[in-house]
């Protein structure tokens, strides 16, 4: 790798990279319907993406890609990719609801309407890569302190994210309920 690169890639603020690109790991793989490898989880994905660019295993041309986002969005598509063609996924899915859902699932009614709120409110926080990390942190049990720890992000802009998914999942249920109100 040339020192260029080197200065480049060491002048960016990876603790922002690392929150988007985990963010964008997750959303790909709930739209593409992907499973991830037993024990392998999206910041993982991430990870791995930003080695094999400092390793130079996936090089980065800068006159092609200008947008490091974007190539490292590329590196974990292919690395996803990769996985799934290897044979490697399978039990693990990343979701939204928890496996273990059904148990605390009162009625199959209760529990499509859970399923339908929980695709919406992942639509509508599209673009909020803070508010997906919170929500799927706050889904696999983490309490805000833990979400600041785990992802090295001050506690303050977990906290604020909070306030924001809550106002989105407000709204999403008030559309909801006029959805099934009105028909």
């Amino acid at each position: 790798m040339n020192e260029g690169l080197l200065k480049i890639l060491d002048a960016q603020d990876w603790d922002d990279v690392i929150i988007k690109l985990t963010a964008y790991v997750v959303q790909y793989c709930k739209w593409k319907k992907y499973y991830l490898p037993k024990g392998l989880e999206a910041e993982d994905i991430a990870l791995s993406a930003i080695e094999k660019i400092y390793t130079g295993e996936r090089s980065w041309d800068m006159e092609k890609e200008p947008d490091l986002q974007n190539h490292l969005q590329s590196v974990t598509n292919s690395i996803i990719i990769n996985e799934i063609r290897s044979g490697a996924a399978g039990e693990k899915r990343i979701e939204i609801i928890p496996e273990d859902y059904h148990a605390v699932s009162n009625s199959v009614e209760e529990e499509l309407y859970c399923k339908q709120l929980d695709r919406e409110i992942a639509t509508s926080m599209r673009g909020d890569p803070m508010v997906c990390l919170v929500y799927k942190a706050l889904k696999d049990g983490l309490p805000p302190r833990e979400i600041a720890e785990e992802y090295s992000v001050d506690i303050l802009q977990i906290r604020l994210a909070q306030k924001r998914l809550r106002r989105l999942a407000e709204r999403v249920i008030d559309q909801l309920s006029k959805v099934n109100y009105h028909e």
